[in-house]
């Protein structure tokens, strides 16, 4: 990141957290590197969750602008950063979130939708993320920055702030993007530049983080009780054999309480689009960014 980011090096700082890893012989070498290159580590005894270590990480230092990078996300083009800053301070938003250019964690082989990138690394013809950024509920997981003082205005239901810490993983972003909107300020899709998605690795790697007990915000009987809306191929994701729930499934219904939406299954947050981010939509806003040719651009979005 440091050898890809052109960007005053004073004015940025990198923590690093490792969410209850149990694999002792990385985790070592992790603090190795945090040390060689004296960077902050932040380390969870057990696993805390994806909110609970992005609310970890967003309080470690005083700062403007809170920028998440998940260690599946490659930094590809040096005026990330520079880009990002300049929306920020010219556009009255709460997050935005980066393109993304998919690759395969085994055969390196990329791709932009069903497109694929060349071994030179060369776009191919008609891949694109539009020509402006677009409006958004919330911003991808994966990568994204919000500004930090909103952060702190986000109160949920088990009193955490900012990030919602009982989702434990799965529509934290969602929920975080929602509350953005419903404090007034609009999320952005930046269409320039991408970075490189190495494949989903957190999840693929550690399969044992894929379920968990239920929350008292939402007892079993009534995560049991929505479920009954779901599409029947996917019933056997609704609980495992031992008692305990599937976090993607269980982190749905979780959304779909606090929002008090209907559609759990197809799309959840589609009722929460028309609540709190079509009304940001209108009136059109004088937008400012810069493109890929590294031009000031300016549109009503």
């Amino acid at each position: 990141i440091l050898k890809l980011t052109d960007y005053p090096r004073e004015d940025y700082k990198f923590v690093l957290l490792d969410d209850g890893s149990r694999n002792k012989p990385e985790l070592e070498n992790l603090k190795s590197w945090a040390r060689d290159y004296n960077i902050p580590l932040i380390l969870h005894e057990k696993n805390c969750g994806i909110p609970k270590s992005w609310n970890d990480l967003t309080k470690y230092y005083d700062n403007e602008i809170t920028v998440m990078l998940n260690d599946d996300v490659k930094v590809v083009y040096p005026e990330w950063l520079k880009c990002a800053v300049f929306f920020f301070e010219n556009n009255k938003c709460g997050s935005i979130g980066w393109p993304l250019i998919q690759v395969n964690p085994v055969t390196g082989v990329k791709t932009i939708g069903n497109m694929q990138v060349n071994d030179g690394g060369e776009m191919p013809a008609g891949a694109c993320w539009g020509t402006k950024p677009a409006i958004v509920g919330t911003p991808v997981g994966c990568c994204f920055a919000y500004r930090t003082e909103l952060f702190y205005k986000i109160k949920q239901p088990d009193n955490s702030v900012g990030f919602w810490e009982d989702m434990i993983s799965f529509s934290e972003e969602l929920d975080f993007g929602f509350e953005l909107c419903r404090l007034g300020y609009r999320n952005y899709m930046m269409n320039w530049p991408p970075f490189e998605h190495w494949g989903s690795q957190t999840f693929s790697k550690n399969r044992e983080l894929q379920t968990r007990k239920p929350s008292n915000y939402l007892p079993l009987p009534e995560y049991l009780e929505i479920m009954k809306n779901c599409l029947p191929r996917d019933r056997h994701f609704i609980q495992t054999p031992w008692g305990e729930v599937y976090r993607m499934n269980y982190s749905r219904a979780m959304f779909a309480r606090k929002w008090g939406t209907k559609d759990y299954w197809d799309n959840p947050q589609q009722e929460v689009h028309e609540r709190v981010v079509y009304p940001l939509c209108e009136p059109k806003q004088n937008v400012k960014w810069i493109d890929k040719n590294g031009e000031i651009k300016e549109e009503l979005i």
